[in-house]
C-alpha cells in the first residue's frame, strides 16, 4: 500500500514513484493491473514508493482509493500550459520542465525520489522538471509497432523519450527488437525487457468448433477509413451469407472495445440469430471461441496465448502491423471461408495453435523480478 503524502508539511523520501491515468484501472477491483508485479517486486524487495493517479474525467472506469490523486495538480499545469506561450522555449518538453519546476517549489517541495516510472509516456516532462535527478521509465501498456508515435517517430527514438532521456520497459524481447532496430543508438542502451502479469500458455482447444470471437475497434461514431472497411467486411460477412451461416451452425460473438462510447447502434445493424453481443471477460470467451477475427486488434496475442487462431480483415489493410512488424506465424488469407475449411482439418489447427503459442512467448516473457530491481540501481 502506497504512503500518504502530506504535501508541504513533512519530507516524504520514496525510492519510486508509479504513475498513470485513471482510464488504466481496468482489474475486476477498479485497479491498474499494469503495475501489479512491479508493487509485488518493490513490497518484495522492501523498496517504497507512491502510487498517483491522474484523473481522467471522461473515462467509464473507477477511481483507485490507494492512489494519491493528482487532479489539483493536472488543474495547475493545464493552467499554466495556457499562459506560457510554448515559443518561449525551445520544445515542448523543455515547458513542461519549467512547469514541473514550479510544481516542485509550490506543490512538491517535500517530496523526494530516486525513480519515476509511468505509463503512455504520462507526465515524463513534468516529473523530470520535479526532479532533475531522478531516473524516468515508461513501462509498456500495450503492443509497440514501428509506428507507434509514443515510442519512435520517423524511425527515430520519438523526441519526448528522447529530450526526457527515459527509460523504456517492455513485455518481451521481440517488442525490444523493434524498438532497437528504429534507433539503436538510443534504445540498445535506454530500453529493457523485463516481462509483465504473465499467463502461461494454454492451449485451450484441439479443433475447430463453431464459434468465433469478433474483437470490435470501434469507440465512437466518428470512424476512420480503416473502420469503414472493417465494417462493411462484417455486413458482407452476414449479410451475404446470412442462410448458410445459420443452417451450418456458426455463433460469432461480438465484443466492443472497452473505450465503446454506445453510439453506434450496431446491436440492431446485425439482428441475425447467428450474432450476439457479449460482455464476457475476454478468457471467457476464449474458452467459448475456438477462433478469433479482428482487423488488428491486440486480443490477436491474447488469443494466440491459448493457442487461437486470428483471421484478419484483409480488405486493402492498410496497417499490417501484425505481418510487417510481429511477424505472425500464419499465413494471410483472404477468404474467412478458406481460412476455416484449412482449420477444419485437425491436424492443421493444433500446428497452428502450436505456432501462435511460440510466437506469443517471444513478445510476453514472465516478469523478472531482479531485472526490475536491479534496473532502478543500474539505469542511467
Amino acid at each position: 500500500m502506497p504512503e500518504t503524502l502530506k504535501f508541504r508539511k513533512e519530507k516524504v523520501n520514496v525510492d519510486i514513484i508509479f504513475f498513470y491515468p485513471q482510464h488504466f484501472n481496468r482489474n475486476v477491483n477498479g485497479s491498474n493491473p499494469y503495475f501489479r508485479c512491479l508493487f509485488d517486486a518493490c513490497n518484495k524487495n522492501n523498496l517504497s514508493y507512491l502510487l498517483i493517479e491522474e484523473p481522467d474525467y471522461e473515462s467509464g472506469f473507477p477511481r483507485d482509493n490507494s492512489a494519491l490523486p493528482f487532479d489539483f495538480a493536472l488543474l495547475v499545469i493545464l493552467i499554466l500550459r495556457r499562459l506560457i506561450p510554448l515559443r518561449h522555449f525551445t520544445s515542448f518538453e523543455q515547458r513542461e520542465w519549467y512547469i514541473g519546476k514550479f510544481l516542485s517549489k509550490h506543490l512538491y517541495s517535500k517530496l523526494v525520489f530516486k525513480n519515476f516510472i509511468t505509463i503512455s509516456n504520462s507526465m515524463l516532462g513534468i516529473f523530470k522538471g520535479i526532479s532533475s535527478e531522478a531516473k524516468l521509465f515508461d513501462y509498456q501498456h500495450g503492443i509497440i509497432d514501428s509506428k507507434n508515435e509514443g515510442y519512435i517517430h520517423n524511425n527515430k527514438v520519438a523526441s519526448h523519450i528522447q529530450l526526457n532521456g527515459a527509460n523504456i520497459l517492455v513485455y518481451g524481447k521481440k517488442f525490444l527488437e523493434i524498438l532497437v532496430k528504429a534507433d539503436p543508438d538510443y534504445y540498445s542502451v535506454k530500453s529493457f525487457a523485463i516481462g509483465f502479469n504473465h499467463f502461461s500458455c494454454i492451449q485451450l482447444h484441439e479443433s475447430l468448433n463453431l464459434n468465433v470471437l469478433i474483437s470490435l475497434q470501434f469507440t465512437d461514431s466518428k470512424l476512420i477509413s480503416a473502420q469503414e472497411q472493417y465494417l462493411n467486411f462484417l455486413d458482407k460477412l452476414f449479410f451475404s451469407n446470412a442462410e448458410n451461416l445459420a443452417q451450418l451452425g456458426f455463433r460469432f460473438y461480438l465484443k466492443n472495445h472497452p473505450r465503446y462510447d454506445n453510439s453506434l447502434n450496431l446491436e440492431s445493424r446485425w439482428n441475425f440469430p447467428f450474432v450476439q453481443f457479449t460482455d464476457k471477460s475476454i478468457d471467457d470467451c476464449f474458452e467459448l471461441c475456438s477462433t478469433h477475427l479482428t482487423y488488428h486488434s491486440t486480443t490477436t496475442f491474447e488469443a494466440a496465448r491459448n493457442g487461437i487462431p486470428t483471421f484478419f480483415v484483409p480488405e486493402e489493410l492498410p496497417n499490417r502491423i501484425f505481418f510487417d512488424d510481429f511477424h505472425y506465424p500464419l499465413p494471410m488469407n483472404d477468404s474467412f471461408n478458406n481460412w476455416l475449411q484449412n482449420l477444419k482439418d485437425e491436424s492443421n489447427y493444433i500446428d497452428a495453435a502450436e505456432k501462435l503459442m511460440h510466437w506469443y512467448s517471444q513478445f510476453y516473457e514472465p516478469f523478472n523480478e531482479n531485472k526490475f530491481v536491479n534496473l532502478l540501481s543500474l539505469a542511467r
